[in-house]
Parts: C-alpha cells; structure tokens; sequence
C-alpha cells in the first residue's frame, strides 16, 4: 500500500468514525461545530471528504466527543460502513 492509499484509508475512517461517534451521541453538524469553535460549512467539507483536517482540530473533536484521539482513525464501528 502506498502512502497515498493509506492516507485515503485514514481519512475514510476518521469521517466514517467522526460520523459513526455524532449518530451514536446525537450531536449535529451544527452542535459539533460550534464545540471546536469552527464553522459548519467547514466541518461538512471534512465530513464529505472535501478537506482533510489538521492534527489540532482532529485533537479539538475528539476532546469534545470525549474520546482518545487514536478512536477516530481505528476500525471500531463497522457497523457504520454505510456512512462512508
């Protein structure tokens, strides 16, 4: 696999574990956004794969859904596959 291929897969995990983590806690684009102080507009371009967050914001979501940060780029929800 290249480096490529692995930073696709990554940034496919994280959106499918970022997206798997706010259906579980019933938290909106709009609730998570204002959480990491960061415009919903933006935070839908990272959801959709438009762009690739930095490692600070990544570490901002995860302290606001109260999670390790190492959660969202694990495969720990395959129950969510649909959502990527």
């Amino acid at each position: 696999m290249n480096n490529t291929s692995f930073a696709s897969q990554s940034e496919k995990q994280f959106r499918k574990n970022l997206m798997g983590l706010c259906l579980e806690r019933e938290i909106s684009q709009v609730q998570l956004a204002k959480r990491i102080s960061m415009s919903r507009p933006f935070l839908n371009r990272i959801l959709r794969g438009r762009s690739s967050p930095s490692l600070r914001t990544c570490d901002k979501i995860a302290l606001s859904l109260k999670v390790p940060l190492a959660d969202l780029i694990s495969a720990k929800w395959p129950e969510q596959e649909n959502l990527a």
